[in-house]
């Protein structure tokens, strides 16, 4: 998915920021995700932030920054708009239609995760395109089409295109 959501900021000249959360490192460990992901970060010809989301132990949070992540998260308190002048982030972004969406930036949003819809885009391609004979390696050039074209869709939606 990575790849894909690259593809669409250097095509729509977006700066983007990718990474995982920790409920997915069942997956694989934070120090893999690290190395997989700052080298397509650093090869990127957009801004790319590298941030580690829903951190709920300040170990994991910590390791995250060893580790080069430009952003972390450490999901442990909530604040209001008005009480604080940090960036604020729309978390919870599934099921909101575009209209919503430019709303929410209009609102001050300046973050907004779209994890879940690259999520189920990628899984919606490689269901299309599985045969008998075509296996997981095959699926990703229609994986990483697709969640491109997601993306490049909420980039446009959000207003980040162009601002790299």
């Amino acid at each position: 998915m990575t790849k894909g959501i690259l593809a669409a900021a250097e095509e729509l000249h977006s700066p983007v920021i990718i990474g995982p959360a920790e409920s997915l490192l069942p997956g694989a460990s934070l120090a893999e995700y690290a190395d997989m992901m700052l080298g397509m970060a650093r090869r990127a010809g957009v801004p790319v932030a590298l941030h580690f989301d829903h951190g709920f132990t300040p170990e994991l949070v910590e390791e995250a920054i060893r580790l080069g992540f430009s952003s972390v998260m450490y999901d442990c308190s909530m604040l209001l708009a008005g009480a604080c002048s940090t960036p604020l982030v729309l978390h919870g972004g599934s099921g909101l239609s575009d209209d919503d969406f430019r709303a929410c930036v209009a609102g001050g949003i300046s973050k907004i995760n779209i994890f879940t819809h690259n999520n189920l885009t990628a899984a919606r391609a490689a269901h299309t395109h599985f045969t008998e004979s075509v296996g997981a390696f095959e699926l990703m050039p229609f994986i990483t089409e697709a969640v491109k074209h997601e993306t490049m869709h909420h980039m446009r939606v959000f207003g980040s295109d162009g601002k790299a």
